[in-house]
């Protein structure tokens, strides 16, 4: 919430303890620094946190939709794009560099189509998602129209 900007300087703040929510995935960042990225629900939903083990609050918070849990998380073959599978069926594919920019892809059944997996082929040309609804779908997809899209 600090990072939002809606807390006080920690300094200034009482020291309070809060119950924990569900966390629903854990990623380690591909980038070398050994953070890791967590997706929880509740208090703390709507946001994915980049976290540092050296820290005590998250570095980073980074928006998501809110309506939904992030189910699944994976980096690409090139680690160049941030692939996430919600409960509602939903897959975003964000780009590691500027995560505010994504693509949405929507296809699963929002009641039973929770992502299970969501992966680029070796040459991030296309993108497979699984999801409990028993369908897969496959994509082709052009750098260029995501950059413009996202």
């Amino acid at each position: 919430m600090r990072l939002r900007g809606e807390l006080p300087k920690e300094e200034d703040e009482p020291e309070e303890d809060w119950d924990p929510e569900p966390i629903h995935a854990v990623l380690y960042c591909t980038d070398g620094t050994g953070r890791f990225i967590v997706v929880s629900q509740g208090l703390f939903g709507g946001f994915y946190y980049i976290c540092d083990f050296n820290s005590l609050r998250p570095l980073q918070a980074i928006p998501i939709p809110k309506a939904s849990l992030c189910r699944f998380m994976d980096y690409s073959p090139s680690s160049r794009f941030l692939l996430m599978g919600y409960e509602n069926g939903e897959v975003h594919i964000r780009w590691a560099e500027a995560p505010q920019k994504y693509l949405a892809i929507k296809m699963h059944d929002a009641q039973l189509g929770a992502v299970t997996s969501v992966r680029l082929d070796k040459d991030e040309k296309y993108v497979i998602t699984t999801a409990e609804d028993g369908l897969m779908f496959v994509y082709q997809i052009d750098e260029d129209n995501l950059r413009k899209e996202a």
